[in-house]
């Protein structure tokens, strides 16, 4: 299992790393302090924006994710916490320059969108960035996600 997920992590860095990149002339993240990402998940785009130079919170509900989050070698050096944005997270206002939801929106509804966005833009003095699924995704990811 744990060569699964070293694999899972290589692979998801390499592609967060390429969108990064691509995204640069845009907005340089790399140009801000803090960042806290809403659903990190076992930590992938926390540890790419980590090595942009970033301090980097991880947040998620899951705390078996979170687990295996704080194993892998890479994430080391970042703050990984249990927490949901849809309840309100642990932050004063302004507390970090960008906030970044990546893969996380297209699983609420509306109104559980909405609630993230704003306690999203509650905590960030800068910018709060949705990276997620568009309406031309393949049907064989829509059927992963329902699962």
């Amino acid at each position: 299992m744990a060569c699964f997920i070293k694999k899972k992590q290589k692979k998801q860095k390499k592609r967060y790393t390429v969108i990064v990149e691509k995204v640069k002339k845009e907005m340089d993240i790399s140009s801000f302090e803090t960042i806290i990402d809403i659903g990190c998940g076992t930590g992938a785009l926390c540890s790419v924006l980590k090595d942009k130079g970033l301090d980097v919170t991880g947040i998620d509900p899951a705390i078996k994710m979170l687990n295996i989050s704080k194993r892998i070698q890479d994430n080391k050096g970042i703050e990984f916490i249990q927490a949901n944005a849809l309840e309100g997270l642990p932050f004063k206002n302004k507390s970090f320059d960008v906030a970044i939801a990546s893969y996380v929106a297209h699983g609420l509804v509306q109104e559980e969108r909405k609630r993230m966005y704003a306690e999203m833009s509650r905590i960030t003095r800068n910018y709060v960035i949705i990276h997620d699924y568009n309406k031309e995704r393949s049907l064989l990811t829509s059927i992963i996600e329902w699962i």
